[in-house]
């Protein structure tokens, strides 16, 4: 997981730029919150031991 949060901002800065989102902030919104969804579903799975926390398979 600390991968991913390494990897994100360039991700979301490297789109943000490529394309010509500057007018439509909403989309960006809607961008940025998948990583975060992602992240609270992932934690969910942890809390519910539906993954193995010695299992690194899941990560980046």
């Amino acid at each position: 997981m600390s991968n991913l949060l390494l990897i994100l901002p360039s991700l979301l800065s490297m789109v943000y730029l490529m394309a010509d989102f500057h007018h439509k902030w909403w989309w960006y919104l809607i961008f940025c919150s998948i990583p975060i969804i992602y992240l609270c579903i992932l934690a969910h799975l942890k809390n519910t031991n539906e993954l193995n926390e010695e299992d690194d398979t899941y990560t980046f």
